[in-house]
């Protein structure tokens, strides 16, 4: 009778506390990996409209090299510039966030229509000076530190 006591005494095994406890330690764990999870798939996304933004600048820039340093005022005028009727970067350009390519889908001009979410959009108020803005996920201007981040050369 002895041997069936000390048998049951060390017998291997979770009581109920420790296992609640090991699932509450996972539970938190869980939890905080989705949640930076999610943050890094908002960075990615952001880094990508950026992207975006830098690859549409340059777009930019060199129709102004063609134009003898003139800007273009839309987008549209860009796309009837010959030169770029076939413009991989414009045609292939993405939003990040849609996965859908080209004019109005992953660039426009600023005031044309609402803006969609991850769209990169063109401002020119002369053919001196450009802005390029950008969209987020709620559709509102990508921030940096609380400021617009605005792509521009003036």
């Amino acid at each position: 009778m002895t041997q069936n006591r000390h048998r049951h005494r060390f017998q291997k095994g979770l009581t109920l506390i420790e296992f609640m406890t090991v699932v509450v330690i996972l539970g938190i764990l869980v939890s905080i990996g989705v949640v930076q999870l999610i943050h890094a798939k908002e960075r990615a996304s952001k880094a990508s409209i950026q992207s975006n933004m830098h690859a549409f600048q340059n777009v930019i820039e060199l129709y102004a090299v063609d134009h003898g340093g003139l800007y273009p005022l839309s987008v549209d005028n860009m796309l009837n510039y010959a030169e770029f009727a076939n413009s991989t970067v414009l045609f292939g350009m993405r939003n990040p966030l849609t996965r859908q390519p080209g004019h109005n889908q992953a660039y426009q001009d600023e005031g044309a229509a609402l803006p969609v979410q991850g769209i990169v959009t063109l401002d020119g108020d002369s053919l001196s000076r450009y802005f390029i803005y950008a969209y987020d996920k709620d559709q509102l201007r990508i921030q940096i530190k609380g400021q617009d981040f605005i792509l521009s050369n003036g």
